[in-house]
């Protein structure tokens, strides 16, 4: 049964970073024939801003991962509830810390960022766009990497 599960697990894990490999080529092409190279330049700087901002979960999920080996191994239940539920609480204020920083910094990126072809507004609401989305991991997603 574990192998089983271990096997399909590994198997999920790997067509997400198919379809994110995929994606990942697909898409800034897209972007740029779509909208042009400033877009997509941005697009590039603002996701990078976002990841050095994801850092504030380094090793959050694993550390989970890691302290659920042995309640699961044992089928204690309520250590495992325990542990899922401290890791939403935890992900759910990381999340809450991360949309305030993308919020602090989002004024900033749009005043250094506006040129003649994006305007300051377009700037700052791709930020906030981009900054939600990456909450969303923190709210929901980062949750379910545990649980999974």
């Amino acid at each position: 049964m574990r192998t089983k599960n271990a096997l399909r697990n590994t198997a999920f894990s790997l067509l997400l970073e198919v379809l994110l490999l995929i994606f990942g080529m697909i898409m800034p092409r897209l972007i740029i024939l779509t909208y042009g190279s400033a877009v997509n330049g941005l697009t590039s700087a603002i996701n990078q801003i976002l990841s050095v901002l994801n850092l504030l979960q380094a090793g959050a999920v694993g550390a989970s991962i890691f302290e659920m080996y042995k309640p699961v191994a044992e089928k204690d239940y309520q250590r495992i509830s325990l542990i899922m539920d401290a890791s939403k609480r935890y992900f759910f204020k990381l999340g809450l810390v991360f949309l305030g920083l993308v919020m602090a910094i989002a004024p900033l990126v749009a005043i250094s960022k506006a040129d003649a072809e994006i305007g300051k507004w377009e700037i700052l609401i791709s930020v906030i766009i981009l900054g939600i989305n990456g909450a969303y991991y923190f709210f929901i997603l980062s949750w379910y990497d545990i649980l999974f």
